[in-house]
């Protein structure tokens, strides 16, 4: 598996800022919600069974079994120099077990991590922005991390997540997640989706036009982790035709939104709650299409945050189209530490790849060159991290996409046979509905 893996660090107090500005770029509301009883007791199911009937997951008919049958399973094996040989699978392995690999990369980006480090160590809440492809969005290897970051440091909460799927199997690990049907993905290259830039701070986003489609955000039950946050921020876009939200904390309070602005621009509805276990409905009122950037779960005080920003399939260079001022305004929102670009999985698959291109020098325009340059931050920089790095893409010329030459320095030019070394883990992943 090849994997780029771009780090982004802020420098001393000052989190990482794109250096595109964001001044009145974002509309923002803030409610104080008084104690609630917590949860209720409904599942997902009562509660999308009570939703109206045209944003209920359609039935399911019974099928009639095949007449053939299923064939008989057969032995497993690997023909070479045409002598067959069994394939012994390999067994399960705990993640405790994988060696710890450090990070390799520039000495300067490495003792900025430190830094990051030794202010968790000193108390100081730390926030870690993951960006990529599925590996990211499943939210397995950045939900592991998570759990171990924040045993270590504590919890701030669970961070970034969608309220509602953005296709199927779409994931976070320690949060309950249930949604009604209606809800549409939307990201670059989706086919049938908006192609108007608009796809907020992650590359994507759900949108529904339909009154009563809902999606809900759960502390988890049985989870020793994500058990409690005392504040939400919902994130969608704010545009001249949009309609209204409904944010509902447990059951027992909510509040009404309209999302209508004159201009296209990202919106921001605060929640704060007490802190402990919640569940918070966003609901579309119907008046309109409601688009959803994703939303954020948070705590005060001392921890870590580990957002997992990804979509299957995607590379470095969709980035490129991407709206850069919802993106500097997501971005100024969540005010991350630390930004994680862990694409090149996707890029290993493009028979256009051309190594070469890493000795012609071009403009960058990829999301490395976000963070490539100084910003509020004096000595923010991106740099590769992993060995077999794919380089960034950054601009596109005779229908070739074209890496940035400073992505392409040390490990990039060995992409080929290289093996990266990025963590890897594995856990028991919540489903939509199902109480953890």
């Amino acid at each position: 598996m090849f994997l780029m893996c771009g780090v982004a660090v802020g420098g001393g107090d000052d989190p990482v800022t794109p250096p595109v500005p964001v001044a009145e770029a974002w509309t923002s509301w803030a409610f104080v919600v008084p104690p609630t009883d917590g949860p209720p007791a409904s599942s997902c199911a009562d509660d999308v069974g009570a939703a109206p009937e045209a944003v209920q997951w359609p039935r399911r008919t019974a099928r009639t079994p095949s007449a053939r049958g299923r064939p008989a399973p057969r032995d497993k094996q690997l023909v070479l120099d045409g002598a067959p040989r069994p394939i012994a699978l390999h067994t399960a392995m705990s993640v405790d077990t994988i060696p710890q690999v450090g990070l390799e990369g520039d000495d300067a980006v490495r003792a900025r991590l430190a830094a990051v480090w030794d202010r968790a160590d000193a108390g100081e809440p730390v926030r870690l922005s993951f960006f990529g492809a599925s590996h990211t969005g499943g939210d397995y290897w950045t939900g592991h991390l998570r759990r171990r970051l924040q045993d270590r440091w504590g919890d701030r909460g669970h961070g970034f997540i969608l309220p509602a799927p953005l296709y199927a199997g779409y994931r976070g690990q320690d949060v309950n997640l249930c949604a009604t049907h209606g809800w549409q993905g939307a990201w670059v290259g989706r086919t049938g989706g908006p192609d108007d830039g608009l796809y907020g701070f992650m590359g994507g986003s759900v949108r529904t036009d339909q009154a009563g489609a809902f999606g809900w955000l759960e502390t988890t039950r049985e989870n020793p982790h994500g058990r409690a946050f005392s504040r939400l921020d919902l994130f969608a876009l704010a545009a001249p035709e949009a309609g209204s939200v409904t944010l509902d904390v447990d059951g027992q309070v909510s509040h009404t939104v309209s999302l209508a602005a004159p201009a296209p621009r990202l919106a921001r509805v605060r929640l704060g709650v007490e802190d402990g276990a919640h569940r918070v409905r966003v609901t579309a009122v119907g008046d309109g299409e409601v688009r959803l950037f994703g939303a954020s779960l948070e705590r005060d005080g001392p921890g870590v945050i580990v957002d997992a920003m990804g979509i299957r399939g995607r590379t470095a260079r969709t980035w490129r189209a991407w709206d850069p001022s919802l993106l500097a305004a997501g971005l100024s929102a969540l005010g991350p530490d630390v930004v994680v670009l862990a694409y090149g999985t996707n890029e290993a698959a493009d028979t256009a790849y051309e190594m070469g291109a890493c000795a012609r020098p071009s403009p960058t325009t990829s999301p490395a060159s976000w963070w490539g340059r100084p910003t509020g931050s004096p000595a923010a920089r991106t740099t590769c991290t992993g060995r077999g790095s794919a380089p960034a893409p950054s601009h596109r010329s005779s229908a070739r996409w074209r890496p940035s030459t400073a992505a392409c320095r040390g490990t990039g030019r060995r992409r080929r046979g290289a093996r990266a070394r990025c963590s890897r883990s594995t856990s028991s992943p919540p489903s939509w509905g199902r109480g953890i």
